[in-house]
């Protein structure tokens, strides 16, 4: 409970502590109600950027991980509701009269085509930003986030994992790519993060597991953020 309280505090690095906990058993429980292994490693990740993004909101007069599993479930159940209606709009698709596009070709176009999701967030009201650029089953998530001016910054990693320092536009950066891709509890392949001193922020750069991005793909991309700031 006490690091919850901290993140709350505005101790945002502590947060990881928290994943690491609870990470897991979500990801087992969101397994269970999708019954899709790919999908549920999706879910957990956007549970916990969510449960991050309202931990303000969550009280102690329930336990944390009830509160977790509570917004995991109506999570699953938005998932679950989503895919019938895709489902209902492929069938839909099949049964009209196709003149110029074939049917999977309209299906890919609508369904499956390059998107970027971008949650821009007032800073005065918020204290956390994502944006995920996704095509097909990989993503690319970067988040910036609020931190105590006083805090360190705390990188966790597992022992398979390689971690090294970077220099980015002269800014000092971790790097870290997972040693255990195999594993159903990561989520992730490369990750790279900066703080910016100045502005009091942590920026964070990360893919999906099986992404075929490369350290220096990541590096161009927070090249590209830092140039832009």
């Amino acid at each position: 409970m006490h690091r919850i309280k901290r993140v709350q505090a505005g101790e945002i690095q502590d947060y990881t502590y928290i994943v690491k906990k609870y990470q897991h058993q979500i990801f087992v429980y969101c397994w269970r109600l999708l019954g899709n292994e790919q999908e549920a490693e999706d879910a957990v990740q956007d549970i916990l950027v969510k449960a991050f993004e309202k931990i303000n909101m969550y009280k102690p007069t329930v336990s944390f991980s009830s509160w977790l599993y509570k917004m995991a479930y109506h999570h699953c159940l938005n998932l679950i509701h989503r895919k019938k209606l895709q489902q209902k709009f492929k069938v839909g698709l099949f049964t009209q009269n196709m003149t110029t596009d074939s049917a999977a070709q309209v299906i890919e176009s609508q369904l499956f085509s390059e998107k970027l999701f971008m949650k821009k967030l007032n800073w005065k009201k918020a204290d956390f930003t994502l944006a995920r650029y996704a095509k097909g089953k990989d993503y690319v998530n970067i988040s910036v986030g609020r931190v105590n001016p006083d805090s360190k910054l705390t990188v966790i990693q597992n022992d398979q994992d390689s971690a090294e320092k970077l220099t980015i536009k002269g800014t000092e950066a971790f790097y870290i790519k997972s040693g255990k891709t195999n594993q159903p509890t990561n989520t992730r392949k490369n990750w790279l993060g900066w703080k910016d001193d100045n502005n009091h922020l942590l920026y964070e750069i990360n893919d999906n597991k099986d992404s075929k991005l490369s350290k220096q793909d990541l590096v161009k991309i927070a090249e590209d953020v830092l140039t832009a700031h």
